[in-house]
């Protein structure tokens, strides 16, 4: 009889299996800095959300491009 996996961390219901992302900087990049961004807006620190949003921006650019590159 084999033991049932155990059930998912409330990250992986929320992000999903780990093992999808694993090999994608810019997915892992975007976790922490929404963390980070999420973490500033919660103690009042405007500037570090704002910093995490800017790098979040920058991400996604990036992770459009390779879209685009991969696309075309």
């Amino acid at each position: 009889m084999t033991a049932a996996p155990p059930p998912p961390s409330a990250f992986e219901v929320v992000n999903g299996p780990r093992e999808a992302y694993e090999d994608d900087v810019i997915t892992g990049a975007l976790i922490a800095n929404v963390a980070l961004a999420r973490g500033c807006a919660l103690a009042g620190d405007i500037r570090g959300e704002d910093l995490h949003h800017g790098q979040i921006n920058r991400l996604l650019d990036l992770r459009e491009a390779e879209a685009a590159e991969a696309g075309g």
